[in-house]
């Protein structure tokens, strides 16, 4: 039973939990097996949650037999469903409390309760903590006690975050349970949830951070589209919602890391979860509650100068802001309002993006012309503008509910754009153009008159930029305020829920048109016409059912009951009204019989004789015309009684063919509960299947690691080998810059030399010319010398020759 609108519309609107019941009786009565018992009970557990029952006949029948079933010995194996049943009608019914209490067999049933939270089934623990605490206040100050109080948190964590396979909506026990033992549903003036003084020492627990982790860890392991996200959802957004807890909840979850069994992170899972397509999920909410949760952490790393890169990737955050911000908005579809929370949503996250490092790629999916075209959007097409702009009395158009979130979405836009302004010229101008904007006033007017508390703070808001503005016609905000007031006491005298008495239905219209100036003279004229219109729109609906204008299929059926019982109620009231007036005038006409008799008595001649013959024939006068008004009341009461009656047989009929329905739909539910066992011998198929690849996913995630752990030494080592190289280059280019100066240099005197050298060639080849020549004249001296020594050695022989002559001449 994940379809949420499903199992509320059978519980609601077809009412099958009454016939469930029934087919359990006859399921015992007839034996059909404990199998047949327990999907009967299944059923009733689905039904029965969020349900509040009202007591009758079958309610209590239903109640003896849940609790003689919890303290039957030994236990059937149906128990659980039993206590879980009762679990839920305890936690929505004050009366099927008391009704508990009062039985005769409450005291073997509480003594039960107490041994049952040592069971080994964990919603059989957590229904009997829900038990205790609503029943019985002696066993609920000792277990919800200071002394004992932690230990009971510690149990109800486990059982959210464990689950329980076999049994249905075990998380959704837990949840609720959690949230009422921490947050406060005290109504306070504060729009700001209060913390309980059960929870108010629940972050001292030292088991609290890990639960968180382990709550939040189930966002990724579980369907985004059940029922149970949800209640995670839920749960979470309650914590962040008290201020006490928003910083550590949301610093638990930031600090979630990725483990084997699940390749991602809680925030990442939370921002898939709110890219989610509107149409392709069962409740439209889902995205929206992650879109608030994802705006919490982002808050939370921008609080604390943290970067929002380092928990989740800029691409996912931009996708998603672009996705939320160009969704066309379709006024005539349901999901119109869904679209609108989805985008107010968006501008807050990417309103807190404009705070870190992610802003250029934020502006650069918001861009200026985007802002415009929401803006334009929202001015254009919002009916708020126009109902605004009419006097209170003529505002009787219904304004459909996208309209009030659309409301919101111009206020958050403004909000971007004040934090945009100081980063881009573009945003800047659409920002001071839009607050110029004059359709903006009856938007404020409306958000500060009609608004919940957070839309409010952001118009006061808002309106603090406008009031920058000398132009800004602060006068007429004031007024389409005021106006207000008159709106809202006309819509409390026009509503359906004053209807039920006429007394005080005068009363109030007295009051109102003593309340408002006589300038307002249209109002007078709408509350005697109101009643007269509304029977007439009544029956234009139901002609043009019966014509076929409309078609009946498109109608719920609740929708349908609901207009017929909207005309039998202002008919009957019309008959109290002719009542009322009959019974005024039957006195009148006894008074009159009265006074007759008195002066046929003789009373009549006292000194007042005269007097009371005046007052006698006026009576007498008064008296034949409310006779005439009598008959032709009688007659109006008549058609009207007889009207009624017709319209209780075409109810009657209609409530036959219901009962019709029911019983084919019954058949359906046995024809899907086969189908339901077939799914069920797929899935557990499929679980055998999704184990064997578990653990084959397991080993590749082994060897996954394993090649991590490689890959992270090679990256060290490559990192190291670069910085060697880095080293080595360096000192290569400084060798390289001192080899490449020293050839410079050795160039030059290359240079140098080689010009000497062709100076010495030159030299030399004059030299050797100088040399052929001196050669020349050596060869030349030579000859010349050895003839000169030819004549010298001749010479020396001669002087010998002359020595030996003088000597012997002496």
């Amino acid at each position: 039973m994940n379809n949420t609108r499903l199992r509320r519309y059978m519980s609601s609107d077809l009412e099958l939990c009454e016939p469930v019941f029934h087919s359990l009786k006859l399921s015992i009565s007839e034996q059909l097996g404990p199998q047949n018992l327990i999907d009967i009970l299944r059923l009733m557990q689905a039904l029965t949650y969020e349900k509040c029952v009202t007591l009758g006949v079958w309610a209590n029948d239903l109640i003896s037999f849940l609790m003689s079933e919890i303290c039957q010995e030994p236990e059937p194996e149906w128990m659980p469903y039993c206590i879980a049943i009762l679990c839920n009608l305890a936690s929505r019914s004050k009366s099927v409390c008391n009704r508990i209490k009062k039985s005769s067999s409450y005291k073997p049933f509480s003594r039960r309760v107490m041994k049952l939270l040592a069971h080994d089934s964990r919603i059989v623990v957590v229904s009997s903590l829900v038990l205790i605490g609503y029943l019985e206040e002696k066993i609920r100050d000792m277990v919800y006690c200071s002394k004992n109080i932690h230990e009971t948190f510690q149990c109800v964590f486990n059982v959210l975050t464990m689950g329980d396979g076999d049994c249905l909506m075990t998380r959704h026990i837990a949840s609720d349970l959690l949230r009422r033992l921490v947050v406060s549903d005290t109504p306070t003036i504060s729009s700001v949830p209060v913390i309980t003084s059960t929870g108010k020492d629940i972050m001292s627990y030292s088991f609290f951070p890990r639960c968180i982790q382990q709550t939040a860890e189930l966002l990724v392991a579980l369907d985004p589209r059940l029922e149970e996200s949800t209640k995670i959802y839920d749960l979470l957004l309650a914590f962040c919602s008290l201020p006490q807890l928003q910083s550590p909840t949301c610093s638990e979850i930031l600090k979630c890391p990725p483990t084997e069994n699940r390749l991602t992170t809680p925030i990442i899972a939370i921002a898939e979860t709110a890219s989610i397509a509107v149409d392709s999920v069962v409740d439209e909410m889902i995205p929206i509650r992650a879109l608030k949760l994802l705006t919490f952490l982002l808050k939370e790393i921008v609080d604390v100068n943290d970067r929002i890169l380092v928990h989740i990737a800029s691409e996912q955050i931009a996708q998603l802001i672009e996705v939320s911000g160009k969704t066309t908005i379709d006024s005539g579809r349901e999901t119109a309002t869904f679209e609108c929370k989805r985008l107010t949503e968006a501008l807050r996250i990417a309103e807190i993006c404009c705070m870190d490092e992610l802003r250029n790629d934020v502006l650069d999916v918001m861009t200026a012309q985007l802002c415009a075209h929401i803006a334009e959007f929202q001015l254009v097409s919002n009916p708020i503008i126009l109902q605004m702009s009419r006097p209170p009395v003529q505002r009787t158009d219904h304004i459909p509910n996208w309209s009030i979130h659309g409301v919101a979405v111009i206020l958050q836009l403004l909000k971007l754009l004040a934090v945009a302004k100081d980063l881009s010229r573009s945003h800047k101008e659409r920002y001071w153009k839009l607050l110029k904007d004059e359709r903006l006033i009856p938007l404020l007017g409306y958000a500060i008159a009609y608004g919940e508390a957070q839309m409010v703070s952001s118009a006061l808001e808002i309106y603090t930029h406008c009031a920058q503005h000398h132009t800004f016609n602060s006068r007429w905000l004031g007024d389409l305020v005021a106006s207000c007031s008159i709106a809202k006491r006309l819509q409390e005298v026009a509503s359906p829920a004053n209807t039920t008495g006429s007394a005080s239905l005068t009363r109030d219209r007295r009051s109102l048109r003593d309340s408002i100036s006589p300038q307002d003279t249209d109002i007078q004229s709408m509350i005697k016409t109101e009643d007269r219109e509304t029977m007439k729109a009544i029956d234009e609906i139901l002609q043009k059912v019966r014509t076929n204008e409309i078609q009946a299929k498109d109608l719920k059926t609740s929708e349908m009951l609901l207009t017929y019982e909207r005309k039998i109620a202002l008919m009957q009231d019309r008959e109290r009204e002719l009542e009322m007036l009959v019974k005024a005038k039957d006195q009148a006409l006894q008074h009159n019989e009265r006074l007759r008799q008195q002066y046929k008595n003789g009373f009549g001649r006292t000194e007042q004789n005269e007097e009371e013959r005046t007052l006698l024939r006026k009576s007498v006068e008064e008296n034949e015309k409310l006779k005439e008004a009598n008959a032709m009341l009688r007659i109006e009461t008549d058609a009207v009684r007889r009207a009624l009656e017709e319209r209780n047989e075409a109810l009657k009929k209609e409530l036959i063919q219901i009962r019709q329905e029911c019983t084919d739909l019954n058949t359906e539910i046995v024809e899907e509960r086969e189908l339901v066992v077939a799914a069920r011998n797929l899935s557990d198929d499929l679980k055998k299947k999704l184990h064997l690849a578990s653990e084959t996913a397991l080993q590749r995630q082994s060897e996954l690691d394993e090649v991590i752990r490689d890959k992270t030494q090679l990256t060290a080592d490559i990192k190291k080998l670069k910085f060697d190289m880095a080293e080595a280059k360096k000192k290569h280019d400084e060798d390289m810059s001192k080899l490449n100066s020293d050839i410079l240099k050795q160039a030059a005197s290359l240079e140098k030399l080689n010009r000497e050298s062709r100076d010495m060639k030159e030299q030399i080849a004059q030299k050797d010319n100088e040399l052929a020549m001196v050669n020349e004249q050596l060869t030349s001296l030579k000859q010349f010398g050895v003839r000169t020594q030819a004549e010298l050695e001749k010479a020396k022989k001669v002087k010998e020759d002359i020595l030996k002559l003088v000597s012997d001449l002496k």
